[in-house]
């Protein structure tokens, strides 16, 4: 999220799809296979000393685009193929057991501010709260900071009936909404109302940010936390996560928050899951 990708080349691509970028622009990737200067044999011991399977390799060697540093969800940011299910791919059985062990949806909203957009994150919780399956993420697009009650409505409404079409027999029970925001709320909980959704609205918990940290890395390590691949939003925000590196030379651990990466959809996220966190991670 360098401002010369954010700014720029992420801008000039979005207006040339639109058809709003007269002339186009060329974009051109290098990475260190590029180097004339460096030889075949000292190229071969650079990478020898990266792990393939590592965030560094991606950055480093693939020249992708990527944060390395002060990772939150390293695990995450390594291997995201591990923690992802391509839905499509999925044989009918396999879908049907995913399906059955979900004992119902909670959806997630975090509403916008002066720099941020409103988010929404369905997330599917197992019977045993065993397992915990994203099923779809969502952002208002427009500008960010301008919050309209009737398109939060619209856009939710939406996203609900949306999945409910693409999932028919799960059961969509909650949704935790940012508490900081009670009108919004109560025009959300009229809006689903009147739509026949048939949602149980609460606010959400606000636990700690760095205790719904630590229970997103623990279930990430102990194989429980996957998200459907199309659910681009919150796997970018796994990937881009950091710590503040200011807060941890004080010895704290704080998740930054400067709008580098996608705060929002990670406040979602957990929404859809926080008020649970106790039997999803039981004291023994």
């Amino acid at each position: 999220n360098a401002a010369i990708y954010a700014d720029y080349i992420d801008r000039y691509a979005q207006q040339e799809k639109a058809g709003e970028f007269i002339g186009g622009f060329n974009y051109e990737h290098f990475t260190i296979r590029d180097n004339a200067a460096i030889t075949p044999n000292r190229m071969q011991e650079i990478i020898s000393q990266y792990d393939p399977q590592s965030i560094w390799y991606r950055r480093d060697i693939l020249g992708m685009r990527c944060v390395a540093e002060g990772l939150i969800y390293q695990q995450f940011a390594d291997q995201p193929d591990r923690f992802t299910i391509d839905w499509e791919q999925l044989t009918k059985e396999i879908r049907k057991e995913w399906l059955q062990k979900i004992q119902f949806v909670s959806i997630g909203v975090d509403f916008g501010g002066n720099r941020s957009l409103t988010t929404f994150v369905a997330t599917g919780i197992s019977h045993d709260f065993s397992d915990v399956l994203v099923l779809a993420d969502h952002h208002i697009p427009g500008r960010k900071g301008e919050i309209y009650p009737e398109t939060v409505n619209r856009e939710f409404v939406g996203f609900v009936q949306r999945l409910k079409k693409d999932f028919p027999s799960l059961y969509i029970k909650y949704c935790f909404a940012d508490s900081e925001a009670q009108y919004l709320i109560n025009s959300l909980r009229k809006a689903s109302g009147a739509a026949g959704l048939g949602i149980q609205f609460a606010d959400s918990a606000k636990n700690e940010i760095v205790q719904r940290i630590y229970c997103t890395n623990t279930l990430l390590n102990t194989g429980r936390l996957y998200i459907l691949s199309g659910c681009e939003l919150v796997v970018n925000g796994l990937r881009g996560a950091v710590w503040d590196q200011a807060a941890a030379e004080k010895g704290v651990d704080k998740r930054l928050d400067n709008f580098s990466s996608d705060i929002d959809i990670l406040d979602a996220f957990e929404y859809s899951w926080e008020r649970f966190m106790k039997r999803l991670l039981p004291e023994r």
